[in-house]
């Protein structure tokens, strides 16, 4: 009689056989598949094949044979030649056998199915071999391969993920070294091994499914739906922002789109096919992660040779007029599959699909995840850069700020001096600058936060800072001189424009202390 020592499994373990009173081993010195397949059919089963000595647990007491030789049509394994010279075996030599729940026929052999986490499309590979799902050893496995497993799942496409990101499988490894042309119907029918001994579950293959989209696929999503995903996120709470069918407008335009909290803006059907975008943002709709939809699921890029010039190709495509990338250090990390590395743009494409670009993202982490900030206007040149001062006590006298693309900000310090500060305050309609007060900054994801280092110039002034309570602007009327007969008026409530010529664009931060005409006389006279 034989009989299979098992934990979790009742037909595979060590193989034992029973002789003169007694169970025992049998040493793998020749021992091979064809005479598992004896020793399994014997057991009842419809076939089997041998597992290394190495997998399976050591007997104790006798060993009864060894060198066993079947030629595979033997109904009991006794009825293969062997011999019963033991005495240099050891039970780390005992041997194993894996016999088969099922033997189906070709056709219906090799069901697949996906051990996944969260996303139904996307994990372990496994295989229905010989009636038991079992794994597959990642040696050699490849796109291709993937390719073939998820059509015959159903899907149009896919692509093999590495094996260490891959939650480890547990049972058999049923196939090794799979190599396909690519049109096969069915994985099992690719070439492949069975040999998987130097195999471990640590290697199991992993696939990424596709559905792939259609130009002419209805991609109307509901925003409820959409902002719900995005609130489960432990991480951060977002507004998705789709492409919008509305070009954002320049100076020179007369619509505008809309980008409100609760809508989501869809392309024409040609551009909802693979290669859509979405801004993954916080309070501020035109910054954020960058994250696109290919084959059919939302996933984010990674910022290797990302620059300006593909942020701007992006922003052109989420419908705004350019941008610029910001650094992934900056942006909140995103979670599910990373699509794209190394895209290239020459920055005339109208997609960011369009682009050269990798899928090879093995190397890439959500940490390097790609962010951009979509210019909210991309005004005329002579139109571009009106000041403000952000002031406290002292109408003339604050931080500095710059309308830059549409949108106000701060201006960094960085070699910033008299001569700056004098330009600024000639644009703002001021005669001159007293001094420039220089100030420390801090980096922030949406802007530049200043605050002060020095007093005020004036004895009178008490407070060191400067708070944020009113907003003066450049004056459409020019500055008059000392010659000149009216003068310019500045009060605290008023928003004060300059002309065209003196609202040049610039990137320079300071807090200022500016004098008008009659504030320039007194300290003459």
């Amino acid at each position: 009689d034989l009989r299979i020592l098992s934990t979790s499994q009742t037909n595979k373990g060590r193989l034992e056989i029973y002789n003169e009173g007694e169970w025992g081993t049998v040493c793998d010195n020749q021992f091979e598949n064809v005479d598992a397949e004896v020793a399994c059919r014997q057991l009842g089963y419809c076939s089997g094949m041998m597992i290394p000595s190495d997998r399976v647990d050591d007997g104790q007491g006798s060993i009864w044979l060894n060198d066993i030789d079947c030629s595979g049509s033997e109904r009991k394994l006794l009825n293969c030649s062997y011999s019963i010279e033991t005495s240099q075996c050891h039970h780390y030599e005992d041997v194993g056998v894996h016999c088969f729940l099922s033997c189906p026929a070709e056709e219906d052999e090799g069901r697949l199915r996906i051990m996944t986490g969260s996303v139904k499309n996307r994990g372990r590979l496994e295989i229905n071999y010989r009636g038991e799902w079992g794994s597959i050893c990642s040696s050699r496995f490849g796109h291709v391969e993937a390719a073939v497993a998820c059509r015959q799942l159903g899907y149009c496409s896919g692509e093999a993920i590495p094996s260490n990101l891959v939650d480890d499988g547990n049972g058999t490894i049923w196939l090794d070294d799979i190599n396909c042309s690519g049109s096969e119907h069915k994985l099992i029918n690719c070439t492949y091994s069975i040999d998987t001994s130097h195999c471990f579950h640590r290697y199991d293959v992993g696939i990424d499914c596709f559905n792939c989209a259609t130009e002419d696929e209805e991609t109307t999503t509901d925003a409820t739906a959409l902002k719900a995903t995005t609130a489960a996120s432990t991480l951060e709470t977002k507004i998705i922002l789709e492409t919008t069918t509305q070009p954002v407008t320049t100076s020179m335009s007369t619509s505008t789109s809309t980008h409100t909290k609760d809508t989501v803006h869809t392309t024409s059907a040609a551009a909802r096919a693979s290669g859509r975008l979405r801004l993954i943002t916080g309070s501020v709709e035109n910054i954020g992660r960058l994250e696109i939809n290919y084959r059919g699921e939302w996933g984010t890029i990674c910022s290797t040779r990302f620059s300006h010039v593909e942020a701007a190709v992006a922003c052109r495509q989420l419908g705004y007029c350019s941008g610029q990338m910001i650094p992934h250090e900056y942006i909140n990390d995103g979670n599910g599959t990373i699509w794209l590395d190394d895209i290239i743009c020459s920055g005339s494409e109208h997609k960011l699909i369009n682009c050269t670009y990798s899928i090879d993202t093995a190397h890439c982490f959500h940490r390097y995840d790609v962010g951009v900030k979509c210019y909210l206007s991309c005004p005329a040149e002579e139109d571009e850069g009106l000041l403000r001062l952000i002031t406290g006590s002292a109408e003339n006298r604050g931080r500095l700020e710059i309308n830059y693309r549409g949108e106000w900000g701060t201006i960094c310090s960085s070699r910033f001096g008299h001569v700056e500060a004098a330009v600024a305050c000639r644009q703002l309609g001021y005669w001159c600058c007293l001094n420039c007060i220089y100030c420390q900054y801090v980096n922030d994801v949406d802007n530049i936060i200043i605050t002060t280092l020095a007093t005020t110039l004036e004895a009178t002034t008490t407070s060191p800072t400067l708070e944020t309570t009113k907003i003066i602007e450049t004056t459409t009327q020019p500055v008059t001189t000392p010659m000149s007969t009216p003068t310019s008026t500045h009060t605290k409530n008023t928003v004060h424009t300059t002309s065209a010529a003196v609202r040049a664009s610039g990137m320079i931060l300071g807090v200022l202390s500016c004098a008008s005409i009659k504030d320039t006389y007194a300290s003459l006279l």
